[in-house]
């Protein structure tokens, strides 16, 4: 396993009346960094997201490197 990718669908609603396909978190482990596995699954995220013809886009980053993430 590279990494993993999740996501999400939303249909319209009245604050936002298109569809939405929003990148809720990537991880990708730091020896396949570099490589490409990122792009590779966000491509795969976007190819999935079409058939419910998504009108926008969102997503957000962070380094990863919060307190969270330690025991």
């Amino acid at each position: 396993m590279v990494g993993h990718l999740a996501g999400s669908l939303t249909e319209p609603t009245a604050i936002r009346p298109v569809r939405a396909a929003t990148l809720v978190g990537l991880y990708v482990r730091p020896e396949h960094r570099g490589a490409r596995a990122g792009a590779r699954l966000v491509e795969a995220f976007l190819e999935w997201a079409p058939p419910t013809r998504p009108m926008s886009t969102r997503s957000g980053s962070t380094s990863g490197r919060g307190s969270f993430l330690r025991p």
